[in-house]
């Protein structure tokens, strides 16, 4: 017995570190034991953004992490962009230009975080023609007294402009006869102002074909966003690329 414990005893592993290095690779050894000048082992750097305590929320974009305040910077960036591609078109300062952007934005607040969206030509008409822009905001004001003008406009904003302005009257009339009688037109024209730049003729005929068995007149009262349903088809809606 004591000849079969001495021969089980001479083939179990040794259990001093040395015996275990030639498992590991020198990074992983390093790691568990530290290296031959004694310090510690190595420890993983936090990594930022994640369930470590770090508040700032990254994204991944293209392969890259981005974190919050290069986004902001980057809309920051694109915004006076706009704003100096917008003045160059002007006979004004781009300081004047800003200070004008201002006025303007003072009376449409909902469009300030759009700016950097608009294209810099319809940019340069609105701040161009400003007083002729105040003059169609109150306009609008009476024509859809219980609707958010500064959202309507945020959300197209080539509504002010002097040629699509000018239509605005027949514009309400035709999409009026598209609608259920009695229906009150300022919340579909908030939520979708573009009903006011489009043929509503045509759309409703394309919808028509579409749902045969719907009564469109009571869905573009519901759900006015519908209209865009057909704007990708051969029927053209008209302009409102603002953005």
């Amino acid at each position: 017995m004591d000849s079969f414990r001495a021969s089980l005893a001479s083939r179990q592993l040794p259990r001093s570190k040395p015996s275990l290095d030639r498992f590991f690779s020198g990074r992983i050894r390093s790691r568990l034991y530290g290296d031959a000048k004694g310090n510690a082992p190595a420890q993983d750097a936090p990594k930022k953004g994640n369930d470590l305590g770090d508040p700032s929320p990254p994204w991944k974009l293209m392969g890259r992490v981005v974190t919050e305040d290069s986004v902001a910077l980057r809309v920051e960036q694109v915004r006076k962009l706009v704003i100096s591609a917008a003045a160059r078109k002007s006979s004004l300062k781009e300081e004047d230009f800003e200070n004008r952007l201002e006025v303007f934005l003072t009376l449409l607040p909902d469009l300030g975080t759009r700016v950097d969206r608009l294209q810099p030509d319809l940019l340069f008409q609105l701040i161009d023609d400003l007083d002729g822009v105040v003059i169609r905001v109150l306009g609008l004001r009476e024509f859809f007294p219980s609707a958010n003008i500064s959202l309507m406009v945020a959300r197209s904003p080539s509504l002010l402009l002097a040629t699509n302005y000018s239509q605005l009257p027949s514009s309400i009339d035709a999409l009026r006869e598209c609608l259920p009688e009695g229906c009150c037109l300022d919340p579909i024209v908030e939520q979708v102002p573009f009903t006011l730049m489009c043929d509503m003729k045509r759309v409703m005929e394309e919808l028509s074909r579409l749902m045969p068995t719907t009564d469109v007149a009571s869905l573009l009262a519901n759900q006015p966003d519908i209209i865009f349903s057909v704007q990708r088809g051969t029927l053209e809606l008209g302009p409102g690329a603002e953005f």
